[in-house]
């Protein structure tokens, strides 16, 4: 998907995927994780055309990028 949806490199694509593999170990309040978790929950939700399970989803991502600098 990284490379024919998204046209990374074969090499983005790899470094990527080990992102993703590490963050699934981190802890639950861990950004990374909690991103990866909504985007396997995003894509069903995108295949079931799911919009306003996908909408809350991706507003959930944002929220989760903004609290940490939230002053």
């Amino acid at each position: 998907m990284l490379v024919d949806v998204l046209h990374y490199s074969a090499e983005q694509a790899g470094a990527f995927s080990t992102q993703l593999v590490e963050a699934t170990g981190a802890e639950p309040n861990d950004t990374k994780n909690a991103i990866v978790h909504r985007g396997i929950d995003g894509h069903r939700q995108l295949l079931q055309s799911d919009r306003g399970g996908l909408s809350v989803n991706l507003l959930g991502i944002f929220k989760t990028l903004v609290d940490p600098y939230a002053v």
